[in-house]
């Protein structure tokens, strides 16, 4: 038998283990109820379900991350900024949580996505969506040779999208490459032939 006080520690360790393992289980219970209200549409609902899951566990970026979702969705720009910043420092390598700000900030703080892009592509660089934006990015700041690098990447990893065949066509166009950019427009038309894009360069 154990003594009187090594018993009481060993079930105060029980106890203690039994609670925090609750408080989790509460936590993904009220975080995946969040995830149906907001796939449903009860915005204000998720919102409250994702704040109960932080509640049960601070460092839940996922609950985070999507009470930040909900909010975009209400209009709460900065809560929203604030929610995925907080996923980002809980969990540094969490890429969707990267993906969103810079989707947030490109038109007023273009830097800042900027450097959140290249962070995604940091971890993934397999990630079109990031090459892609942060090539638009590029090409807005007049940046033509970054832009293009980014966009002939995009070309690599996804051959089957016209509209990056079209952007890569005005690039080369407007770098004086000319049958270089009439080739991407053919590609863009034949990958859609029923839209006009392209059609008015060639």
């Amino acid at each position: 038998m154990m003594p009187g006080g090594i018993k009481f520690k060993h079930l105060m360790l029980v106890f203690l283990f039994t609670q925090i393992s609750l408080q989790a289980q509460n936590g993904v219970y009220t975080f995946e109820r969040g995830l149906k209200k907001l796939n449903k549409g009860s915005y204000q609902g998720a919102i409250k379900d994702f704040t109960e899951a932080i509640s049960y566990n601070k460092k839940y970026y996922e609950a985070y991350y999507y009470r930040g979702l909900a909010k975009i969705i209400l209009k709460d720009l900065n809560g929203a900024l604030d929610d995925i910043g907080m996923a980002i420092t809980i969990n540094p390598v969490f890429t969707p949580a990267y993906l969103k700000r810079a989707e947030l900030t490109e038109v007023k703080d273009r830097n800042s996505a900027l450097n959140d892009y290249s962070r995604v592509i940091e971890l993934n660089d397999t990630c079109t969506a990031a090459y892609f934006r942060r090539g638009v990015i590029y090409y807005m700041q007049g940046e033509k040779h970054k832009a293009l690098n980014d966009i002939n990447k995009v070309t690599i990893l996804n051959a089957k999208v016209p509209g990056i065949f079209y952007l890569r066509g005005v690039l080369y166009k407007e770098m004086g490459r000319q049958e270089e950019a009439l080739e991407d427009f053919s590609r863009a038309i034949a990958l859609e032939p029923e839209r006009k894009i392209g059609r008015a360069h060639v």
